[in-house]
């Protein structure tokens, strides 16, 4: 399994970059908001956490990126400094791609599913019928 997250971050990566092609979007002109920057769920531990390096190359291919993580309110390791941003009505449908990198039990998904233009579910959070908007790994 560390194999499949060390490998995971560029796989996404280029499942984005589709994502937001299929919607006239290149990387470096979107808006992305990353859910979940820990390890695992609920979990503080940030060691060898995907969503890091999922982060840190999303930022070199200088798109803007926030995130969301009801337990980390904040970011600072090696190039990445960012706050936790509030998960809201009003603020996700601004993001052109919301990417759930870790399924945190208090993230209101309902929320994410229903307001985002376009959800990338890597941890297969959606359990509904299917949605163009959402996208699974």
């Amino acid at each position: 399994s560390a194999d499949i997250n060390s490998s995971m971050p560029k796989y996404a990566i280029e499942r984005i970059r589709e994502i937001l092609k299929a919607r006239r979007k290149t990387l470096a002109r979107s808006r992305l908001l990353i859910i979940g920057a820990s390890y695992k769920k609920d979990v503080k531990d940030l060691r060898k956490s995907p969503s890091l390096r999922l982060i840190e190359l999303l930022q070199r291919s200088r798109c803007r990126l926030d995130y969301h993580d009801p337990i980390i309110p904040y970011l600072k390791i090696d190039s990445i400094n960012l706050q936790s941003v509030p998960l809201t009505a009003k603020m996700l449908p601004r993001y052109d791609c919301v990417v759930i990198a870790t399924d945190h039990t208090k993230v209101d998904y309902g929320l994410i599913f229903r307001k985002s233009r376009a959800v990338f579910d890597i941890k297969n959070v959606h359990r509904g019928p299917k949605d163009p908007k959402i996208i699974k790994l």
